[in-house]
């Protein structure tokens, strides 16, 4: 039975060493001179009092993405490399493996590592964790690996120091759980009471401490009131275990003030704890839509009658109807393709102006009187209207009595004035 076992072993490894050649034969090879470095910062984003990975390898081979492999032709005979980490955070080398041909020896001493090979460093793959303090300052850092190695190529000329430096970066964020809120409805008219909904989670990637004397305070956009909860208000209890979350049971309300600003608004919300006797506040934030609509009304007195030629004067009322102000009233008013504009200004809630439109008369018949008001929401910012039209009847000019007489009165006394100068002409002729 061992015999049996042994023997399919073997048959294994000989598949392998076959694929293995295979691959070799076949595969396109690319020969450069160096081998190839990179590194991996794992996370990238780190609270304070968490843990983050350096990875660091070196590798005498490697594959392309287009495939086949590539081949450093120079040995590697020995690499000295040096961990830099930022001032205050703990580091500490957990692993360090090294391939190659020939002896191989590794020095460590704290950050700063030798290895040096009698014939070639195939591979190097160093594993390094770093502890983040609780009190850390806020920011982004550099992690740098400084590398620099001594090879020899086929001719055995000797090169040094060939670099295989390099950095990347890690950000380090508030420590605390996760926070989240959100409003319900997202669009209100003031004055309106909106309901904050919020959750906290105290789970990974959060470090594993108690955190304690937990108080909530939602601040809306002015001029509304912040509300303060401490969460013992709520829970009976104001700490959180590592692994728990809580979601309030109920919205946290607040009131939105007609005074408030139209638009896109932020309200955002404070998370207070204290962790290992360190205070801590962390920020959440949502948005609402503050809709700020008014309506503006027009009113006249209009005749039912113009005569052709004439002016057409009237008297109207502008007023805001809504609870919001009314920006950039303008009046238009036309009628037979005449026009005339009125520019109001802006309308205050309940405000009423009146104005004087006048339009020239053109046209005959029954003509239609348009009377226009434009106006500005606050929020939305978007022009809108509203409108009245009346039937107006425009006449021909009439037959005027007085003006008839008076040029009767005139031709007459022309007539007179003809005659007797006519008779005196005659008797002075004969």
């Amino acid at each position: 039975m061992r015999s049996g076992i042994s023997s399919q072993m073997r048959s294994r490894r000989l598949m392998v060493l076959i694929a293995l050649l295979l691959f070799f034969t076949y595969a396109r090879v690319e020969r450069v001179n160096c081998h190839y470095a990179w590194l991996e910062v794992n996370p990238d984003v780190v609270m304070q009092g968490g843990e983050f990975e350096i990875r660091y390898n070196i590798s005498k081979f490697y594959m392309l993405p287009t495939g086949g492999i590539v081949v450093a032709g120079r040995q590697m005979r020995e690499i000295s490399i040096s961990l830099e980490v930022p001032k205050g955070m703990n580091c500490t080398i957990e692993r360090l493996d090294v391939s190659g041909n020939g002896s191989i020896t590794k020095e460590i001493n704290g950050l700063n590592i030798i290895v040096r090979a009698s014939i070639d460093i195939g591979s190097l793959n160093l594993v390094a964790r770093v502890q983040v303090p609780l009190d850390y300052e806020v920011g982004s850092y550099n992690i740098r690996v400084d590398a620099r190695a001594r090879e020899v190529d086929e001719n055995g000329e000797e090169y040094y120091p060939v670099d295989y430096s390099t950095s990347d970066n890690i950000e380090i964020k508030t420590f605390g759980p996760i926070f989240s809120i959100r409003s319900e409805p997202k669009e209100v008219e003031p004055p309106h009471t909106v309901g904050i909904i919020v959750t906290i989670m105290h789970n990974e990637p959060v470090p594993p401490f108690e955190i304690t004397n937990l108080t909530l305070k939602v601040i809306p956009p002015p001029p509304n009131k912040p509300e303060v909860i401490p969460l013992v208000d709520i829970f009976g209890r104001s700490f959180l275990r590592p692994g728990s979350s809580v979601k309030f049971p109920r919205p946290i309300y607040v009131e939105i003030d007609k005074k408030t600003a139209g638009g896109i608004r932020e309200i955002r919300a404070e998370l207070e704890f204290w962790v290992l006797g360190m205070k801590k506040v962390i920020e959440a934030r949502t948005n609402i839509t503050v809709i700020k609509t008014t309506n503006v009304n027009i009113s006249a007195e209009v005749p039912s009658k113009v005569v052709n030629g004439s002016e057409l004067h009237l008297s109207l009322e502008v007023v805001n109807v809504g609870s919001f102000v009314a920006k950039n009233v303008i009046v238009l008013g036309e009628m037979s393709g005449e026009k005339s504009v009125v520019n109001v200004g802006n309308l205050e809630p309940g405000q009423f102006k009146d104005i004087e439109l006048v339009l020239p008369v053109r046209g005959a018949g029954n003509e239609t009187l348009l009377l226009k008001v434009y106006w500005n929401n606050e929020y939305p910012y978007e022009q809108v209207s509203n409108s009245l039209e009346f039937t107006v009847l425009v006449t021909k000019r009439g037959f005027n009595t007085k003006i008839a007489l008076v040029i009767g009165f005139i031709g007459l006394v022309l007539a007179i004035g003809w005659l007797i100068g006519k008779k005196t002409i005659k008797r002075s002729a004969s």
